[in-house]
């Protein structure tokens, strides 16, 4: 993934919802995000940094933690999102169409 595609906005959108989702973590993560929670909390250390060189490990952490946010059991009201991560709802899940290459 180009990380030039994803504003610093979006970026920063992405680091918070890994930090949520780590703040969060329970027994169900691993199998809703395919990874464990030290996965991610590498993941959230080298965002977006190392994205070229890990663009798959990345993007799941990514990905699953934008979901979790939005949609998992420890998913916020859509109106508490904005405040949480810096960016709506809506734009938060058009975020996850992009880092999916949608």
């Amino acid at each position: 993934m180009d990380v030039s595609k994803i504003s610093d906005a979006d970026q920063q959108a992405v680091r918070q919802a890994m930090q949520y989702c780590v703040e969060h973590w329970d027994e169900e993560c691993a199998t809703l995000f395919g990874i464990e929670l030290d996965e991610l909390k590498r993941a959230l250390h080298r965002w977006p940094l190392l994205l070229e060189e890990d663009e798959t490990g990345l993007e799941v952490a990514a990905i699953g933690a934008l979901r979790e946010l939005l949609y998992g059991a420890s998913s916020l009201p859509r109106a508490a999102v904005q405040e949480a991560i810096g960016i709506s709802f809506d734009q938060a899940e058009a975020l996850i169409e992009t880092l999916n290459g949608d």
